[in-house]
């Protein structure tokens, strides 16, 4: 599958109590002339698009260790560059982290969400209902998500369950 032996997915099988703990904010210290690449990525591909993406507040995990996730908050521009120059991975390390729940109706048939063609990312892409970003507004006090509650309100956003 032109992957060269290589898995192009890796599998990590979590208890849905996991928690994902936050880490300092932001990528470690880039340098300035990183910086300045990602800066130039990120407005060239703003001048491409119609409507212009929002530099938000995304998850990028760091580790997966049993029973915890470690990630930190970082600037959507970085997943932009990345996304747009992929040999900016050795040095940005972004891994973006997002929930998607398995809903299974009672006569246990899988239920899937058709993104609108507004959408500003994928639009129009089919995806598990239930899916969304780990975002800022659902970490807890002590610095933590809880992976399962995530889930939860990404149904409860998507279809009011």
């Amino acid at each position: 599958m032109g992957t060269q032996g290589k898995t192009p997915i890796q599998i990590f099988r979590v208890d849905s109590s996991i928690e994902i703990r936050m880490k300092e904010d932001g990528p470690s210290e880039l340098g300035a002339e990183l910086e300045a690449t990602v800066d130039d990525i990120w407005e060239q591909v703003q001048r491409s698009r119609d409507v212009p993406y929002v530099n938000g507040i995304v998850t990028s995990v760091h580790s997966v260790e049993p029973g915890e996730i470690s990630a930190k908050f970082i600037e959507y521009k970085y997943v932009i560059a990345q996304a747009n120059a992929p040999d900016l991975f050795s040095r940005l390390q972004v891994r973006t982290l997002a929930i998607s729940a398995v809903l299974l109706t009672a006569d246990d048939c899988l239920v899937f969400g058709l993104r609108s063609e507004n959408s500003r990312q994928r639009a129009g892409s089919w995806e598990l209902v239930g899916s969304g970003a780990v975002d800022k507004s659902s970490l807890q006090l002590d610095g933590t998500f809880k992976a399962g509650d995530q889930a939860k309100l990404e149904l409860k956003e998507e279809i009011g369950v």
